[in-house]
């Protein structure tokens, strides 16, 4: 747990920290890289039957701010393509 007793790890009307990285780690990523490390994921979580598209655009909703319209688009095209 953080020092400020938040155990999600959230910022003060932000993004959780491991959301933050994601985001970061996510946004140096090109198209190509992005998309392949998105379907890898996907299909791992499936396997698992942790696959849950209303997170993911839960997490969209939360990144939007953080994104370029263009990424935010792209991201919204991924998200549909897994259901």
């Amino acid at each position: 747990m953080r020092e400020d007793g938040n155990r999600k790890g959230y910022a003060a009307g932000g993004l959780g920290r491991d959301a933050e990285e994601a985001v970061l780690r996510y946004s140096a990523m090109g198209e190509r890289e992005l998309r392949a490390e998105l379907e890898r994921e996907a299909e791992e979580l499936r396997a698992r039957g942790l696959l849950d598209v209303g997170k993911l655009e839960e997490f969209c909703a939360l990144a939007a701010p953080y994104l370029g319209a263009e990424q935010l688009a792209r991201m919204r095209e991924l998200i549909r393509a897994l259901r």
